[in-house]
């Protein structure tokens, strides 16, 4: 049931952060990603409240939790993720890991993002910058 539940949740969740999208896009507010800073903003606060109301409080079953979590957030946002896990390691007393994870996830995501840019337009928009062969005589 639990995979039915995450496939389930996660269309819910890539719809979801689709209509967003499409409402601050007919808003025209600009060059700021507001969309993605709004589904981010929204699943670190989400991934929490379901996590305590499945653990602590007990009122939503494990399969469902997964569904609404790996499911729903994580086709909504991955970045609900990164922040229960921080706080989670932090809560736990792992602080040097905890502030480690946060810190390194985007400076390493922004690397690895502008990386994958600058390799795949060398690769695949203008090949002939990764390699020039000799000129011949």
């Amino acid at each position: 049931m639990e995979a039915l539940y995450v496939g389930l949740f996660g269309v819910a969740g890539v719809f979801a952060r689709y209509g967003v999208g499409k409402l601050y896009a007919m808003c025209n507010i600009g060059t700021f990603p507001g969309a993605t800073f709004t589904v981010n903003l929204i699943g670190a606060f989400l991934i929490s409240v379901v996590n305590i109301l499945s653990s602590e409080a007990k009122l939503i079953p494990a399969d469902l939790k997964t569904g609404m979590t790996v499911g729903f957030l994580g086709g909504f946002t991955t970045f609900s993720s990164l922040c229960y896990e921080t706080v989670t390691l932090l809560d736990g007393g792992s602080t040097v890991l905890g502030v480690a994870y946060v810190v390194c996830s985007p400076i390493l995501g922004c690397l690895l993002a502008w990386a994958g840019l600058e390799g795949s337009r060398k690769l695949f928009v203008n090949p002939s910058a990764v390699y020039t062969a000799p000129a011949s005589n």
